[in-house]
């Protein structure tokens, strides 16, 4: 009897969806560990990012939809590593100058490509656990419904932990969790170091959040959500609770993105937002025309337009710090100070790079004293420049090449006449963000905030898959559970057994 039940409590359990509740927490994880930025917090991470990525190809199959893309993305991976590798051995024809001038101190030579081929090997891992998440974010659904609901919990994941850690900004500024705060303690950083990481993950919350809005109001009126609001009741009896729930986290995120005080993460929120709210305006008045009179969508068009110029209105009135802060900076921003120094720097290590995470140490020799001399510059605050000095040019284009495969593929879907194109909207909505604040910042080297864009993006692909399966990918069941599975479905049988 005992054995009986066994089975039948591992049968249960393997029916159950752990995948994504652990997806999830991993994603959940790698935000509160500070941005995943420490040693520890980061090989937790990719390690189990890793063993759930073999899970999920165990026990899952993949759409066709996305079978090139799951074998070409591995390649590009490898490539990557392999690249990151190359650079770490002896090189003497590719090797950085930087060797020579151990000559005259008498020490060995490694004669690398990288500077610090330590610091190299170590951050293969930044780039191995976006990777990993994007995979295990295309196949973990098993269909368009699971992709929904997963875009949907990583939105409600992002507007969590910025609530919580908003509630402790406003309550206890001082810390971060339990850490004390030691930067930008008059900004809202979330539970990052710096606001502008923080930044660029409110605004890919935002953007989770706006589309699930626009989704719970789409069968509401104007006038129905605001007699709700005013009223709680609706003439037609209907109650728009969720569409209520994700205002008031709408409200909590546009402030929380305007607390971080980060310019270049509020001007690319808000033209990413735009962006969004353009194309998802567009998708509703195309719904609408199929059913509505050209009158009926001219007021659609006016009401919508009315929000847009609401918006507006609030960009105004929240961002005026941000703007005040712009005007006195201007050009005096030490970013723009040191971005000559930079540029030599590239000069000097092209085309190979200094290695990947090497930044800091080659920047040093080449930072301009006319900018200052506190502190360590260990970003370049452009992402693109980075990444061509640290991976050299054959690095950046296996980056280039990457992302471009991923644009491509939302691009194509974003005008097939498909049912959830407002999922694919979202995604190159958050692509925009991040590649328009790249050019200031560094929040994609941050490896949290790099997971949680690849979550985001490869579960709105997701909602695109037509749900039929490659047979050469098929993933077969074991024999033992199998047969828990029909000895828990069949009460006789496993009496028998």
């Amino acid at each position: 009897m005992l054995l009986k039940d066994a089975r039948i409590w591992l049968a249960r359990i393997r029916s159950t969806n752990w995948l994504t509740p652990i997806y999830l927490c991993i994603v959940l994880i790698a935000l509160v560990a500070f941005g995943s930025v420490g040693p520890f917090a980061l090989s937790s991470v990719t390690a189990g990012m890793a063993a759930l990525a073999f899970a999920t190809i165990v026990r899952r199959k993949i759409s066709q939809d996305f079978v090139w893309v799951m074998v070409f993305g591995p390649i590009c991976l490898l490539a990557l590593l392999s690249w990151v590798f190359v650079q770490t051995l002896p090189a003497p024809i590719a090797a950085n100058p930087i060797w020579n001038s151990l000559n005259s101190l008498g020490l060995d030579k490694t004669m690398s490509v990288s500077i610090q081929p330590a610091d190299t090997f170590y951050t293969m891992q930044c780039l191995i656990l976006p990777f990993l998440t994007f995979f295990t974010g295309l196949i973990i659904a098993r269909d368009a419904r699971e992709a929904r609901t997963l875009v949907r919990a990583i939105g409600l994941v992002g507007a969590v932990v910025t609530t919580v850690s908003f509630g402790q900004f406003l309550l206890a500024n001082d810390f971060i969790l339990s850490r004390p705060k030691v930067f930008y303690r008059d900004s809202f950083t979330a539970f990052f170091i710096n606001r502008n990481n923080a930044g660029t993950f409110v605004g890919l919350t935002l953007l989770v959040i706006l589309r699930q809005f626009w989704s719970e109001t789409r069968a509401f009126s104007i006038r129905d959500l605001c007699e709700f609001a005013l009223l709680g009741r609706t003439r037609s009896g209907r109650r728009p609770l969720s569409a209520i729930v994700y205002a008031g986290l709408l409200m909590v995120v546009i402030v929380a993105l305007f607390m971080t005080k980060s310019r270049g993460a509020i001007v690319a929120s808000t033209a990413s937002s735009v962006a969004l709210g353009l194309v998802l305006l567009w998708l509703r008045l195309r719904e609408r025309s199929r059913v509505s009179e050209s009158a009926t969508m001219s007021k659609m068009l006016l009401r919508s337009l009315v929000l847009l110029a609401a918006a507006a209105g609030v960009f105004m009135i929240l961002g005026d710090r941000v703007v005040m802060r712009a005007q006195v900076l201007g050009a005096d921003d030490p970013r723009f100070c040191v971005m000559p120094s930079i540029t030599k720097l590239l000069s000097a290590s092209w085309p190979w790079g200094t290695g990947a995470g090497t930044f800091a140490d080659a920047f040093a020799a080449y930072r301009d004293p006319a900018c200052g001399l506190s502190g360590i510059w260990q970003k370049a605050h452009n992402s693109y420049l980075q990444s061509l000095i640290e991976l050299g040019v054959p690095g950046s284009a296996l980056l280039l090449i990457s992302g471009l495969v991923v644009i491509s593929v939302l691009a194509r879907k974003l005008f097939t006449d498909h049912p959830h194109r407002s999922y694919i909207a979202l995604a190159l909505a958050a692509l925009m963000l991040v590649a328009a604040h790249s050019l200031v910042d560094f929040s994609m080297e941050i490896p949290a905030v790099a997971t949680y864009l690849a979550a985001l993006v490869s579960a709105s692909i997701s909602t695109s898959g037509t749900g039929s399966y490659s047979n050469s990918f098929k993933t077969t069941e074991p024999t033992l559970m199998r047969g828990l599975r029909t000895a828990a479905s069949n009460p006789a049988t496993s009496a028998r057994d």
